[in-house]
């Protein structure tokens, strides 16, 4: 069997084997996704910040080590907006979502596009800021079953799975931390493989909260680390910016 431990980093551990009682399985108190969306809407409801910039250190790995390092620019706007321009503006390279479809450019020119929601946009900022019905919407059109919900208890949290049965970890789900309904895990899989995504580090930002650090993995392995600094509320930023055609001319 596997035991969860969550530290106070919110960084999960799995333990294989060990019959101890450090954490096991409640019977949980939401009978569906939908009922945690909108918890989670509630909870934040016309509290929750609209925009947030920041820049972040983002080191890929490869066989646990650091093979490169960057600094990107990122911009988020309410709802679903959110630019990132890697290694600073002048390098005319980044990544824009907007309505459910996502731009790529390099050195200033559109390279490619497509139809993506972004699930971690979804379920770490949009969910406080649009109505639920919308977020389950696009929660099940991206591959999430609403309908399996249950609890695990730990000795520093309570946390809501939505998406698979207990002790499942390979089936698409997402996971909650229970008293502040902060998004803290995704599972993931694609043609690639199974992805993984761990929102860590919380603090708070206005009326809600922001992760500083996000770790990815495929297939077990960390590929991806980001940690946020410079992190703001106050940078003046607007619809325009998240127009393709103006993304790669714009600043904040």
């Amino acid at each position: 069997m596997i035991i969860f431990i969550l530290n106070s980093a919110i960084h999960l551990k799995a333990i294989f084997f060990l019959p101890v009682l450090i954490s096991y399985y409640l019977h949980a108190q939401y009978v569906s996704g939908e009922e945690v969306i909108k918890s989670m809407y509630d909870q934040y409801k016309n509290q929750w910040y609209q925009n947030v910039s920041f820049e972040q250190y983002a080191y890929f790995y490869e066989n646990d080590s650091v093979t490169k390092t960057e600094i990107w620019q990122e911009a988020y706007v309410a709802t679903g907006m959110l630019g990132i321009r890697f290694n600073g503006f002048d390098s005319k390279n980044g990544m824009l979502f907007r309505n459910d479809s996502v731009y790529i450019f390099a050195d200033g020119n559109l390279k490619n596009s497509g139809q993506k929601i972004h699930d971690l946009l979804l379920l770490g900022f949009d969910v406080y800021n649009q109505f639920p019905e919308v977020t389950v919407e696009k929660l099940k059109q991206s591959g999430f079953d609403l309908t399996k919900v249950y609890e695990i208890k730990t000795d520093s949290m309570d946390i809501i799975v939505v998406g698979a049965e207990p002790g499942d970890l390979n089936t698409n789900q997402f996971w909650i931390e229970k008293k502040r309904m902060l998004f803290l895990r995704m599972i993931k899989n694609s043609q690639k493989g199974k992805q993984e995504v761990f929102f860590n580090d919380y603090e708070k930002l206005d009326g809600g909260w922001i992760e500083k650090e996000v770790l990815f993995y495929l297939d077990d392995k960390l590929y991806m680390k980001e940690k946020y600094f410079n992190i703001s509320t106050k940078t003046v930023l607007n619809s325009n910016l998240f127009i393709h055609t103006n993304f790669i001319k714009s600043k904040w």
